[in-house]
């Protein structure tokens, strides 16, 4: 009987433990995603802005 109780206690335990890494991989993944956003999000601020400076460039060249 003790027995049985124990591995059920080990059985809940390595449950616990699976869903604990499960929900820390979803966090690392959102966070992960997020940091890609952003820095997609930052490069085409920069390249935006550059781009835009080289089109004045250009038209005062065409002007």
């Amino acid at each position: 009987m003790f027995l049985l109780f124990l591995l059920l206690l080990l059985l809940i335990l390595l449950f616990l433990l699976l869903f604990i890494l499960f929900l820390f991989f979803i966090l690392l993944l959102f966070i992960l995603f997020l940091f890609l956003i952003l820095l997609i999000f930052t490069l085409l601020l920069i390249l935006h802005h550059f781009f835009r400076n080289q089109f004045q460039i250009v038209f005062r060249i065409h002007i």
